[in-house]
Parts: structure tokens; sequence; C-alpha cells
């Protein structure tokens, strides 16, 4: 298990291989939702779908919505309370999201890498009408 993050409620959400569960505060374990991993389809697939890392970063948003960042795809994807899966954003190459904040105003944090230098960083942020601006 990895990437987690909590509600203002005091629940927990994390990452278990692709699958997002939840603990409750009565401490009750339940998927929300399972194989929100993507990949890419190149030669290196099979390496990608057992990467535990193909699921990054995980944060709610005030509404209890829940954003992760998903490097194989390149895409962050945002998991409503009732249950869709939508992809909300796509990262241009090269880089891969690998964490994710959601601004009071709805914007979006993320944070990124390249593969061609994994200790070169940046943030993105992506505002609800779709502009960009990079740090």
């Amino acid at each position: 298990m990895r990437f987690m993050t909590a509600s203002k409620d005091g629940d927990v959400y994390l990452m278990d291989h692709f699958d997002l569960k939840k603990v409750g505060k009565d401490g009750t374990l339940k998927t929300i939702a399972s194989h929100i991993e993507e990949w890419n389809g190149g030669l290196d697939m099979w390496m990608q779908r057992n990467d535990p890392h193909l699921v990054m970063g995980i944060c709610l948003d005030h509404d209890g919505n829940i954003y992760a960042a998903v490097p194989g795809g390149r895409v962050i994807k945002k998991l409503t309370t009732n249950g869709e899966v939508a992809i909300v954003a796509r990262i241009k190459a090269p880089w891969f999201p690998s964490g994710i904040l959601v601004g009071s105003n709805g914007s979006l944090y993320v944070l990124e890498y390249t593969i061609a230098d994994i200790f070169n960083a940046r943030v993105e942020r992506i505002d609800p009408d779709g502009k960009r601006k990079v740090y």
C-alpha cells in the first residue's frame, strides 16, 4: 500500500496497488475504485502493468472527490463521490505526473518529472478554465 490522504472527516484513502481504498473512522476497509491505472501499450507494457507506481499521488478536493496522478497514461483522474471516473487533465510529454493537490479555487497543482532527468521536477498549475502555468 502506498500514497495516502485523509478527509476532513477523518477517513483515510490509500492506493493498494491499482485499487483505491477507504479506511473509515470505524476501521472498516472498502474498495472505492479498482484498476485506475493506465499504460501506454508500448513494448514496456508488461513492466508498466506490474509497476506499483502506476498510480502515484492522490488527494481530495473540498467536495470529497478524489484525484489521482497516473503517470502510465500521463493523466490526472478524478473519482467523484458518486463513483464516476474521468480524465480531467493530460500531461504533455516528456513529463509524467507524480503528485497532485487541488487548490481552494479548483486549480490542480501537479508535481511532474521526466525520465530523461529524474532529478529534475516541476509543478504545473492547471486552472479550471484550462489555463496552465509551470513553476
